[in-house]
């Protein structure tokens, strides 16, 4: 099951993303760091993949996050919410 949290030091916010023998998939260039047993590969897009990044601002490269540990997503200034 994968957990997700909101750290927060001086203004800025990371979110915490504590993997256990699964996997999540971020946006290009969002990892700050990460520990534990974790590997990262980038699947190749499917043609919808591909199709719907030409007319939105999403990125067509997602990488994966795969096994046991923890990762952290790049700071912003107020950008994270848990609902």
């Amino acid at each position: 099951m994968v957990e997700f949290d909101i750290e927060v030091s001086e203004g800025c916010r990371w979110l915490k993303v504590i993997l256990d023998d699964d996997d999540v998939r971020t946006e290009r260039g969002a990892l700050y760091r990460m520990s534990g047993d974790i590997e990262m590969d980038v699947p190749l897009p499917s043609p919808r993949g591909m199709f719907v990044s030409l007319f939105s601002d999403e990125s067509v490269v997602r990488p994966r996050y795969v096994g046991t540990g923890e990762i952290y997503l790049d700071s912003t200034f107020g950008g994270y919410a848990l609902d």
